[in-house]
């Protein structure tokens, strides 16, 4: 995932005093009108100084850090504070944009976004291909799933976008707080989004839910899309399909 992939919205729904225009979509952005005015961006939760300069009048000034973070944003003109904005995503629109159209990390993901929802009172929504929001539409009521093409064009200001995904390399930590291959997938995702890693189970439902097999089965998939996902137990597939049918299972 990169910046280049995406129509970000334009700063011009959320506008401060004497025509300062802010959001959080693709971390916290703002625009100044005047000359040198300097801007300064606070992690609430952190307490620490993340930005602190002068700008140039009109240019977007934008913080480095693109997942989750509480910033508050200040705008001084000399000693006046011109503007000060902590963020507050309560009732507010919120796009969320899981990578790709993989079924397991949308699978472990979409409690992660319910978590976040819950956490910030907002109205989220969230990008996904229409195969994918079959699985969650009802089991997840109160979010608005859209498609990755029409996001960029709906009517309602994005207050926050946070983009969901592994980012290369790894050591990268301006899209993500933390190494993803040492968590779980779904505290990944809790990391990037703020909010507390738990195991959570998603909310699916499928539209047919009669049972392909009669019998008691367990499916199994040996491939991955990467080494470190692999079982690399040499015997260790046909020792658990050998254990599963003694147990009276059917393996698929």
């Amino acid at each position: 995932l990169t910046q280049s992939a995406f129509v970000w919205p334009s700063l011009s729904k959320f506008v401060g005093p004497e025509g300062i225009l802010y959001d959080f979509n693709y971390g916290c952005r703002v625009r100044v009108s005047v000359d040198g005015w300097r801007v300064r961006m606070v992690d609430l939760d952190t307490f620490s100084l993340v930005f602190d300069e002068a700008v140039e009048a009109d240019s977007i000034v934008t913080s480095r850090r693109k997942y989750f973070v509480r910033f508050e944003l200040q705008v001084f003109d000399g000693e006046r504070l011109v503007f000060r904005h902590a963020y507050d995503a309560r009732g507010r629109h919120v796009l969320i944009r899981p990578s790709g159209t993989a079924l397991g990390d949308t699978l472990a993901w979409m409690p992660a976004v319910e978590a976040f929802r819950l956490q910030e009172q907002c109205e989220v929504h969230v990008a996904l291909p229409a195969h994918l929001q079959a699985l969650f539409v009802k089991g997840y009521p109160e979010m608005r799933f859209v498609s990755p093409e029409s996001a960029d064009s709906l009517d309602e200001p994005f207050y926050a976008t946070y983009l969901l995904g592994f980012f290369s390399p790894y050591t990268d930590r301006d899209h993500q707080p933390t190494d993803p291959r040492m968590s779980s997938l779904q505290d990944a995702a809790a990391y990037l989004l703020g909010v507390p890693c738990k195991e959570r189970r998603p909310n699916i439902v499928v539209a047919d839910s009669a049972r392909p097999v009669a019998q008691r089965y367990v499916c199994i998939a040996t491939q991955s899309t990467a080494q470190c996902k692999y079982w690399n137990n040499p015997r260790g597939w046909p020792a658990l399909i050998d254990h599963l049918k003694s147990r009276g299972y059917r393996v698929l």
